[in-house]
């Protein structure tokens, strides 16, 4: 169950006249992450230009991905790099798994 889905039964249960405190011990959620909130938008630009820069150059990590962006003047963080190059990269076969295939 995501955390969202949690939170949506917290609200629930506190129409039935639950308290929030009892309500997030039944669904094992604690009281501040039902509070929080996430404060920014998703950049669909930046995830786009990352997306297309990991297929047009598969072989690349996220390192080069980021270097390739700070080269085109953007101002990026290496984890958010990583983390739209993590949802776009292909699986890559290692030698054990294509050992058991030629098998």
């Amino acid at each position: 169950m995501t955390v969202e889905r949690k939170r949506e039964a917290v609200v629930f249960l506190q129409t039935k006249e639950v308290s929030q405190r009892r309500s997030c011990q039944l669904i094992f959620l604690a009281r501040s992450t039902c509070h929080y909130r996430i404060n920014r938008e998703p950049d669909q630009e930046f995830e786009t230009e990352v997306k297309e820069l990991a297929f047009a150059h598969p072989r690349y990590g996220y390192r080069r991905i980021h270097a390739l962006l700070k080269r085109s003047g953007q101002v990026v963080n290496r984890r958010q790099s990583a983390d739209g190059r993590m949802t776009s990269k292909p699986s890559k076969k290692t030698r054990a798994s294509m050992k058991f295939a030629k098998s």
